[in-house]
């Protein structure tokens, strides 16, 4: 801007060293209306530029804003992920241990179930012994009549 007053103010200086009074001063009313206008407008732009400059700070701001709360949220969901993981883990290793107490219990009532069955072989056994026995006996009796 300011090389645009030099250059108004070079044209008005040689329009009144090499033209005629009247277009001299024709020359330095334009002169003065552009400058005037070159001012206005670059007083105007100036403002428009700080306008411009704050509501891209603004954004900017805005952005950074979402950006920190976009990355909490997603801190905060590996924080949960994380978490579950790890209720998972604990959950899973209670139910092993349960189906590891209830496999040992299953055993255990096996183990007894077949000790009554040995049990139960062993009194059949006896009984059918007993049978044979009378059975033989009875036998002798019938023959040695």
């Amino acid at each position: 801007m300011i090389w645009f007053a030099i250059f108004l103010a070079g044209i008005i200086g040689a329009s009144w060293a090499f033209l005629s009074s009247e277009t001299a001063l024709l020359v330095t009313v334009v002169g003065v209306i552009l400058g005037v206008l070159s001012l206005l407008l670059g007083w105007r732009s100036d403002k428009t530029i700080r306008e411009i400059k704050e509501l891209i700070k603004e954004w900017r701001e805005g952005t950074d804003k979402r950006l920190a709360q976009n990355d909490k949220m997603i801190e905060e969901g590996f924080k949960r992920v994380e978490r579950i993981i790890e209720e998972g883990k604990r959950e899973t290793q209670r139910m092993i241990e349960e189906g590891r107490r209830e496999t040992r219990e299953l055993l255990r009532w096996i183990e007894e179930t077949l000790r009554e069955i040995h049990k139960t072989q062993g009194d059949i056994a006896r009984i059918l012994e007993k049978m044979d026995e009378r059975a033989e006996h009875r036998h002798r009796e019938l023959m040695g009549r």
